[in-house]
């Protein structure tokens, strides 16, 4: 029989693998009639993407065969046709295999993360919580063109109602000349989250990863960034490791005081993540934590659900939950 979670904070606070992998048992069991029912709708749409990738690859054989052993003199016109009909069939292969990925996330991975999230009582939604253009002001997030946003949660940590979900901001660039979009380059991929603060704050003060704030902030570019200083830390190793900048130094002090600063270097150090930024602005914590994999990824088309695969998701869950919890409870200022 499953446990009974009356918040995220018992996911949060089991840091062993042996903890959690029995979570992710127990919770396997008792959801493995829904597991079940969902793994014939998962082999289906791997069979689909199977036989869509077989046609394609006999298309492509009888393609080469045509081209270069079936004709001793080949008419081009024939020729001509033959890769027109071969393009066209081709395109229908790839499209129909993506349709079969398309259609695992949407049916299998969606019905496994929402009876998941029930027996962890959290809130899941697909296709996230809230609007990455909410965050605009918050100056968190690099400029981008195209935006993909999923796995939304919404959980409680502590007493305030946290949400978060997962993002990939691409940035496509242009050939001016050709006039031609030419391949995109990621710009962020992790997990973005806001937390309400007990407090309006008067200024607005961030904190990036050095090597972040480097490549792909607005700091040295924004006209909304002058009004930003930069605040120094007594820390030498938070110093090496983040920069702050905050409209009010006095308030960035504040905020950033010598004990919360040890709990952000602890939290912040396991956690496997490319950087990790945050925005204390108004009555909002805004948090970006970039990492270089795929989050709360249920299984894949070609590999059933598994105890290993349920854990994946529970320990996904308890990084973000670990540095939001870091960041957002400072007792000594009233966060």
């Amino acid at each position: 029989m499953s446990p009974s979670f009356d918040s995220i904070d018992q996911i949060k606070d089991m840091d062993l693998h042996i903890q959690r992998l029995d979570i992710a048992k127990d919770i396997e069991r008792t959801i493995q009639h829904k597991i079940d029912s969902f793994e014939s709708v998962r082999r289906f749409h791997r069979n689909g993407y199977i036989v869509f990738w077989g046609l394609y690859a006999c298309m492509a054989a009888g393609f080469v065969w045509f081209l270069f052993m079936g004709r001793a003199d080949p008419d081009i016109e024939i020729i001509a046709k033959t890769t027109a009909l071969f393009a066209a069939l081709s395109a229908a292969a790839f499209t129909g295999a993506r349709e079969q990925k398309k259609k695992y996330l949407r049916h299998v991975k969606r019905g496994l993360m929402f009876a998941l999230s029930q027996e962890l009582n959290i809130k899941y939604n697909p296709t996230g919580f809230f609007r990455l253009g909410d965050l605009y002001d918050h100056l968190l997030l690099p400029s981008y063109d195209i935006r993909l946003v999923e796995d939304g949660f919404e959980a409680t940590i502590g007493e305030r109602r946290i949400q978060f979900q997962e993002a990939r901001l691409i940035a496509k660039h242009i050939d001016i000349e050709r006039g031609k979009w030419l391949s995109g380059y990621v710009m962020f991929q992790g997990v973005v989250a806001t937390i309400p603060l007990n407090k309006y704050l008067d200024h607005h003060t961030l904190i990036f990863s050095r090597d972040y704030v480097t490549r792909k902030t607005a700091a040295n570019m924004d006209p909304r960034f002058l009004p930003f200083k930069r605040v120094n830390m007594v820390s030498r190793k938070f110093q090496d490791q983040f920069k702050i900048y905050s409209t009010s130094e006095t308030e960035g002090h504040y905020i950033f005081d010598p004990s919360f600063i040890e709990r952000f270097l602890e939290a912040t150090q396991p956690v496997g993540a490319k950087s990790v930024s945050a925005s204390f602005y108004k009555d909002t914590l805004a948090i970006a934590i970039a990492f270089n994999r795929d989050l709360f990824e249920f299984g894949n088309l070609h590999t059933p659900t598994d105890t290993l695969a349920i854990k994946q998701v529970i320990d996904d869950i308890a990084i973000v939950a670990d540095i939001v919890e870091t960041l957002n409870m400072n007792p000594h200022i009233g966060l």
